[in-house]
């Protein structure tokens, strides 16, 4: 129960300072980022509850593939990258 509260308490500054920054599609593109892969999470724990086997095994093993990829690769490489590229061009230097 306390795993999820922890995942996602260090997007909530960034998605702050993004926010007070007047960057606002960035901090959707995080918040969008971070819970897509919760979708397979939940459809795997309802089907588990319903008694299926195989649904859940599935769902499963998609939100681990998609958690390491949008998380794990996509995140820092690609959300992280372009929004520092975008604050040096949009924040005066100095």
């Amino acid at each position: 129960m306390l795993l999820s509260p922890a995942l996602e308490i260090p997007q909530i500054p960034y998605v702050f300072i993004l926010l007070w920054y007047r960057f606002p599609r960035a901090g959707s593109i995080i918040l969008a980022l971070h819970d897509a892969s919760d979708v397979f999470l939940e459809i795997g724990k309802l089907t588990k509850y319903c008694g299926s086997e195989i649904v859940p095994s599935i769902a499963f093993v998609i939100f681990a593939l998609s958690w390491v990829i949008l998380r794990l690769i996509y995140f820092p490489f690609y959300i992280i990258w372009s929004t520092r590229y975008t604050f040096s061009i949009a924040m005066p230097s100095g």
